[in-house]
């Protein structure tokens, strides 16, 4: 297991039991489950990290299904005493995951488009804007490199 943080600790502590920011949470509204709230993801996490529970196939869904938006951070009522900041929870039990080898089927399929193709959609590299750039510039700087060549060689 990776240690956690104090900080991550806290926010379990503060947020596993705290419904403030649950209307402010677009991904609960993804199938409507608890577990899908800043404050499920809280409840979770403390039987992973406090209770020592393994993670399951649907407490990594609930993990991955977070936007990282920060809207549970930005009504959060503990800003003034510090701040709890589930977005950095989520991060820190997203690589925590991944570590574990459990990360989904997705999340592994995206990274190896990223590190195959420069985007995460399996496109063909080639078709990528960049690439496009890239040709028309390579080919823009061989004919401005023709003419330079023609007027110095006059």
């Amino acid at each position: 297991m990776t240690s956690i943080t104090k900080n991550n600790l806290d926010t379990i502590a503060a947020c596993r039991y705290c419904p403030m920011c649950r209307h402010a949470c677009p991904s609960e509204f993804i199938n409507y489950r608890e577990s899908d709230t800043p404050r499920g993801r809280g409840i979770l996490l403390d039987n992973i990290y406090r209770a020592g529970n393994e993670f399951d196939e649907s407490t990594i869904n609930s993990i991955y299904n977070c936007f990282l938006c920060g809207s549970c951070k930005s009504w959060c009522e503990g800003q003034e005493l510090g701040g709890y900041d589930m977005p950095e929870l989520v991060k820190f039990a997203r690589r925590d995951i991944v570590k574990r080898g459990m990360a989904p089927k997705v999340a592994k399929d995206m990274k190896v488009s990223l590190q195959k193709n420069d985007n995460p959609y399996k496109f063909d590299k080639q078709l990528s804007f960049t690439a496009t750039v890239k040709r028309n510039l390579q080919k823009f700087f061989t004919i401005w490199d023709l003419k330079l060549t023609s007027k110095i060689m006059k």
